[in-house]
């Protein structure tokens, strides 16, 4: 025995360092992901600074063709990322799985989904794999731009002369030029003055009655005329910049509309049409779909600006709900999702507890298993049991209905040898092993359970909300009450 014992421990050393294998082979970060060996369900953990993303018992299809053992028992692989700030680039605008946080984009290098962690730092990673990357929208900048003054409304004596001034907008871009927006926009402090005093002098001054007297200076006629021709140019001026503000307005509403769900669909109108700037402005004006999905809608709103110059937009109001409600379906999102979490770890929080206990309990030895039944000097002790092959019972046992006197049941005595004793003790242990394992495989089964109900319900809500978000429908079609019930 002793003989086969020992060769059969060269077996089992090259059994588990067969497991140990399985538990390294898999170990190899790939570009920021990766997946581990085999770890404990229970206990196993990423490395430090590393994100636990998914878990699956073939290393979600790679292992399938592994010449290395399956894992243990218990045992499973797990998915850990390491999250990092997404660097500067230009190729997100490409990709269409990309997040928009205002001033930015941010995406995936190979435009796979990107996940953000923490919203203030951008922190996060590629489940791919792949590079996390940030692309800056263009910034826009607003300033006053001022005409030239016109005439003085009076040669003497105080007057008056005018200007105009416009509020104009600018991009980062140098390809689009700058362009008329509400004065709103810019900052009324840093605003020109439209209009101005002139020509305070007095007219009864000398130098000023000989200028304007015709009688005794051959050039007042001269002045005179060519106070009246810039009169008239003023007017002409002014008349034909109006004709044109009317000629511009009333091309744009005399436009046909083109109802469009989505900024790619804009950009195929105005291709069909051969128009290429926004001078086209007066042959087409657009008109948001009702059943526009919120992501598209909120796309073309970060496209859309106050102004006169452009191609209209007939129903902003239309936008503007379909924005407001992807910002209160997102921020209702996510504290649905905190909140499922939460009641998902109180569950199994004090689960893993009582799973612990349990191991602790079967692994400790037979010696220190407390006897909490009854005395062991007691056991056994009772009347005597008997057993009828061929029931029923008789109906009148004699031992209770025999005329006197009437015949005792005999009685049972306690187990008198210490064999007997040690028995028993042997069997109460084995009973309360088997009673802690039972316990502790029916708990392991509902954690296992629960941690897949987590998982699919991770996967679920975000599988909903991207869909409710990206598909076309009545979502923002109007004002709601946003209210969200969780």
């Amino acid at each position: 025995m002793a003989l086969a014992g020992a060769a059969a421990l060269p077996r089992l050393w090259a059994l588990l360092l067969h497991f140990l294998a399985v538990a390294t082979c898999l170990d190899v970060p790939s570009r920021g992901c990766y997946w581990t060996g085999c770890q404990s369900k229970w206990f196993g953990v990423c490395a430090a600074r590393h994100f636990l993303d998914s878990q699956s018992d073939d290393c979600g299809g790679l292992c399938m063709e592994s010449k290395s053992p399956p894992c243990l028992p218990l045992h499973t692989h797990f998915y850990c990322c390491k999250p990092g700030i997404p660097k500067v680039t230009n190729k997100c605008g490409h990709c269409k799985s990309k997040l928009d946080f205002g001033k930015e984009f941010i995406c995936c290098s190979d435009c796979s989904d990107p996940t953000i962690m923490d919203k203030n730092s951008k922190l996060g990673y590629c489940k791919s794999g792949a590079n996390l990357t940030m692309q800056l929208k263009p910034q826009e900048t607003f300033h006053w731009v001022a005409g030239p003054w016109m005439t003085c409304s009076s040669p003497c004596d105080g007057g008056i002369r005018y200007r105009d001034v416009a509020c104009y907008g600018n991009l980062d871009d140098n390809t689009i030029k700058h362009y008329p927006v509400d004065d709103a926009s810019c900052s009324a402090d840093e605003m020109p003055a439209r209009q101005e005093a002139c020509n305070q002098q007095s007219c009864s001054d000398p130098e000023m009655t000989q200028s304007v007297n015709p009688k005794k200076s051959g050039m007042s006629g001269w002045l005179v005329a060519l106070v009246v021709i810039l009169g008239l140019s003023a007017a002409v001026g002014i008349a034909f910049t109006s004709y044109t503000y009317y000629v511009s307005f009333e091309g744009a509403a005399m436009a046909e509309i083109e109802t469009i769900s989505s900024l790619a669909e804009a950009g195929d109108v105005l291709e069909n049409r051969g128009i290429n700037s926004v001078q086209g402005n007066n042959q087409v004006q657009f008109g948001l779909d009702e059943r526009t999905s919120l992501v598209a809608a909120t796309k073309v709103k970060a496209r859309t600006r106050p102004g006169r110059l452009g191609f209209r937009l007939v129903n902003p109001e239309l936008m503007d709900c379909k924005f407001q409600t992807k910002a209160e379906l997102d921020e209702a999102y996510e504290r649905m999702f905190t909140e499922c979490m939460s009641e998902c770890d109180q569950q199994l929080v004090p689960l893993e507890a009582h799973i612990a206990e349990l191991k602790r309990l079967l692994a400790q030895p037979d010696n220190e298993i407390e006897n909490t039944r009854t005395d062991i000097m007691q056991r056994n002790r009772g009347l005597q049991q008997v057993l009828y092959l061929h029931p029923p019972f008789p109906l009148y046992p004699e031992y209770e209905y025999h005329p006197p006197p009437q015949p005792r049941i005999p009685y049972q005595p306690a187990y008198t040898t210490d064999q007997e004793r040690d028995d028993a003790i042997s069997r109460d242990r084995r009973a309360q092993r088997a009673w802690w394992r039972t316990n502790l495989t029916l708990l392991e089964t509902k954690k296992r359970i629960l941690e897949g109900k987590r998982i699919d319900l991770e996967r679920g809500l975000k599988s909903e909300l991207k869909k409710a978000l990206e598909s076309q429908s009545d979502l923002g079609v109007g004002y709601t009450n946003y209210h969200f019930r969780h």
